[in-house]
């Protein structure tokens, strides 16, 4: 799809809102005046806007994955400086990356049966300690980190996130904050500062945990397609771990995988930093307004809602009895986000959109203090016989990844509930 189809549905997009909009206006906040019929109007015209909406979403996503694919395919066949490796005697001689790209690629293509006696030499460069023989080849770093670029721009909590690459460390040896300093104190030029014992740090450790994901390429796709199979790889692998990060970032247990915001933990977010959406049932304008001031304003600049298509379905028709504004505010003009509470919120299928009472349904937070880390040893497996019925091959994917929350303070939980 091409930036003038994107305008397109843009327009079309805020055609259906304002025409919502307009039948919402008429009843000054009290959406339950509505009759049965115009309820249904508003209800359709939102279905359509979010479908518009989620459209635009994919297409600019699709866009963002060929821009990245040729740039990455480019930058992988381009990468400056050489990887050194030791020679007989022990020297350092060096491997054009170039020539590892390539002898990766013909890997990917036909596994190490492709390789010829010219590319064993730039493959050990790329063994570490994976067993060769075992089918498994480390990927280069470069193939890696533009996989890592691909995660970043399709999960959320990722792009929110802080992210640390570990190279040889097991773990991420930093303690997480448990409570912040005071104050800053005022002082003469040569007074003696006074010591301030009120930080406390806790014990949890970031291990990365395995993660593997299988991918399935046609073998006629890899043969004919203009791009590099690595890229095709690359883009797949990208897509299939994101999606499992992704849940794990909200919902994980913390039990050989990461620990999810939406998950109650005394090592991650605790249950005192739940509030109650105002109902056992539904979402209200109080209610919300209480889980905003909940955060302290420090984190305000950089907060977003994580809430479910649900949610926001259930906010769109509320208004903040004391100042008469509606709390959800659609973001009509091209790069302007759509806002509850001037704070703008990122949808995902994996928050929790059972409004029951004392059921998890949202999240408000200052990302940047979920924590990933994430091993660069990736190695990819192929499998160029298992799937020859099929005329296929297959990759096997794996990284070590983990995540958490390292300061409570910086978020909000939202449950349903009444008011104490």
């Amino acid at each position: 799809m091409s930036n003038a189809q994107i305008r397109q549905l843009r327009e079309q997009y805020s055609k259906a809102v304002r025409a919502a909009l307009a039948i919402r206006e008429k009843y000054d906040g009290q959406p339950d005046q509505m009759s049965a019929e115009e309820a249904a109007q508003f209800d359709a015209y939102m279905e359509e806007a979010d479908q518009l909406d989620a459209r635009i979403a994919e297409a600019e996503k699709a866009l963002q994955r060929e821009a990245w694919a040729s740039q990455a395919a480019e930058r992988l066949a381009t990468v400056a400086g050489p990887l050194a490796q030791p020679d007989a005697d022990g020297n350092q001689a060096s491997v054009d990356a170039a020539r590892v790209v390539d002898a990766y690629r013909k890997y990917l293509k036909g596994g190490f049966r492709a390789l010829d006696h010219n590319d064993w030499e730039v493959v050990k460069a790329l063994q570490a300690d994976d067993d060769p023989h075992g089918g498994y080849l480390v990927a280069p770093e470069v193939w890696v980190n533009q996989l890592l670029k691909g995660l970043d721009d399709m999960v959320h909590i990722r792009r929110l996130a802080t992210v640390y690459q570990l190279e040889t460390a097991e773990s991420l040896g930093v303690p997480t904050l448990d409570r912040d300093l005071e104050d800053a104190d005022w002082t003469a030029e040569i007074k003696e500062t006074r010591n301030d014992e009120s930080i406390q740090f806790g014990k949890r450790q970031l291990r990365p945990h395995p993660l593997s994901k299988e991918v399935r390429l046609s073998r006629t796709l890899i043969r004919k397609s203009r791009i590099p199979a690595e890229q095709l790889v690359l883009d797949r692998m990208a897509y299939k771990f994101g999606i499992t990060e992704e849940k794990a970032f909200i919902v994980g247990t913390g039990d050989g995988q990461p620990l999810g915001v939406m998950t109650p933990s005394n090592d991650g977010i605790s249950t005192d930093r739940d509030v109650v959406t105002g109902s056992k049932t539904d979402v209200t304008a109080d209610g919300l307004i209480d889980i905003v001031h909940a955060l302290k304003p420090q984190y305000w600049p950089n907060a977003v809602w994580l809430v479910s298509r649900e949610f926001i379905k259930r906010v769109r028709k509320l208004k903040d009895a004391n100042d008469g504004q509606y709390l959800w505010q659609p973001g009509l003009q091209q790069n302007l986000p759509n806002r509850i509470l001037e704070i703008p919120y990122v949808l995902s299928e994996y928050v929790p959109a059972d409004f029951s009472d004392g059921n998890y349904v949202g999240m408000l937070g200052d990302f940047r203090f979920y924590w990933i880390v994430e091993a660069l040893d990736f190695s990819v497996q192929t499998l160029e016989e298992l799937y020859a019925r099929t005329n296929q091959i297959g990759y096997i994917g794996r990284m070590e990844v983990d995540g958490m929350p390292v300061l409570e303070e910086a978020f909000i939980r939202i449950k349903c509930g009444d008011p104490d």
